[in-house]
C-alpha cells in the first residue's frame, strides 16, 4: 500500500479532488484527522465589562507603573527590594 499526501490550496477544489480520486478503482480516500478547524474571527471593537477585581487590579497596576515612571524621572525614590522581601 502506498500513501500519497495531497495539499489542496484552494478549498473550493477540495470536493472536486476527493470525488475524482474516489472514482478511480483501487483508491481509498481518507481525511486527515488533524485537519485544522476554520478560524473564527473575533468581533472587532467588542468591549466587555470588567469585574470589580479586574478594575482594582488595573488601578493598582496603573499606580505601580506611575511610581516606576516617577522613579525613573527622579521625582520619587522607591524602596529597596530587600526591604520588600523583609516585609513578606
Amino acid at each position: 500500500m502506498t500513501r500519497l499526501i495531497i495539499h489542496i490550496n484552494d478549498p473550493k477544489q477540495e470536493k472536486v479532488v476527493e470525488e475524482l480520486l474516489e472514482g478511480v478503482k483501487g483508491i481509498a480516500v481518507e481525511r486527515d484527522p488533524a485537519k485544522p478547524k476554520k478560524k473564527v474571527r473575533a468581533k472587532a471593537n467588542v468591549k466587555r465589562k470588567h469585574t470589580p477585581a479586574e478594575k482594582r487590579f488595573m488601578a493598582e497596576l496603573t499606580q505601580a507603573m506611575q511610581e516606576v515612571k516617577d522613579h525613573v524621572s527622579r521625582k520619587k525614590k522607591l524602596g529597596l527590594a530587600r526591604d520588600l522581601l523583609n516585609e513578606l
